[in-house]
């Protein structure tokens, strides 16, 4: 009995348990934002208020509908595949907003409802378990249950995008890295260089060079893809970064670094970068 209760809540056993958690808050999120609201505006004590919060949640409502029509008869097939949900994705971030008011009075007009000592903790505590994973979800997970694409540009993708152009000692080149790397290389370098209409970095995450960049960190990188990579950015240097959190960087990085023959580690490998001279 003993063996079995401690197997029950063992790290092993519940690996996914916080994760399917926050997915299962996360997903929730709208309908009891919902119906908070609903009761938030059913309040006619101060009649003023209502009609302030009925505008409110009627606005959010109407937006989250914008939304999903949009998701559903949206085209937006110059993004990459991930991305594509992204502006319907925003009007349900702004519904949520907009309904957030009335439904915290919703909320409010429940909490302050006198009930038994045991009952009021109990909600108190579902609360509390409720909100923590509200904000887990909005970091960056890299968990059981989800490995989140909405990293931010870092100290690292800076310091990667200033040692590449360095190191490049004023020789045209190209470099496969993700969209916070491109972004610190803007930031820092400019809009540097273009062959025809291809940056040099992957910009857009729709253009070519973000697909070699998904195939060789992706898939088995080869030579090849670098060679195309240096063809299309009409370049003899190609430098490919992978990031520390990228979801398979282990198994990348020995690939790329076989096939290089060099790595360098920035900021205490959060990215390492590979040099690639083509002939």
């Amino acid at each position: 009995m003993q063996a079995t209760v401690v197997n029950l809540f063992s790290t092993h056993a519940n690996a996914s348990l916080w994760p399917d958690w926050v997915d299962l808050v996360e997903s929730l999120v709208p309908f009891v934002a919902f119906l908070f609201a609903v009761i938030g505006i059913r309040n006619k004590e101060q009649p003023e208020e209502q009609k302030h919060l009925t505008l409110l949640a009627v606005s959010g409502s109407l937006l989250f509908v914008s939304g999903y029509l949009m998701r559903i008869a949206g085209e937006f097939s110059f993004l990459i595949a991930y991305e594509r949900s992204n502006y319907a994705d925003r009007l349900f971030t702004i519904g949520l907003l907009l309904i957030g008011l009335p439904a915290a009075k919703g909320l409010y007009v429940l909490l302050k409802k006198p009930r038994p000592a045991l009952l009021q903790g109990g909600l108190l505590a579902m609360l509390i378990f409720w909100q923590s994973a509200h904000v887990y979800a909005a970091y960056p997970r890299q968990d059981a249950g989800n490995i989140s694409h909405g990293w931010s540009v870092g100290l690292a993708d800076t310091e990667a995008a200033k040692w590449i152009d360095q190191n490049a000692q004023g020789n045209d080149y190209a470099v496969l890295a993700n969209q916070s790397m491109s972004a610190a290389a803007v930031e820092s370098l400019g809009f540097k260089r273009y062959a025809g209409d291809v940056f040099f970095y992957p910009i857009p995450t729709g253009g070519e060079l973000y697909q070699l960049f998904l195939r060789v960190s992706a898939a088995n990188p080869n030579l090849d893809q670098i060679k195309e990579a240096g063809k299309l950015a009409k370049a003899k240097r190609v430098y490919v970064a992978i990031h520390k959190y990228w979801w398979d960087a282990e198994r990348v990085r020995e690939q790329l670094k076989a096939l290089a023959g060099n790595e360098q580690s920035i900021n205490d490998g959060a990215i390492t970068v590979y040099r690639f001279d083509l002939e």
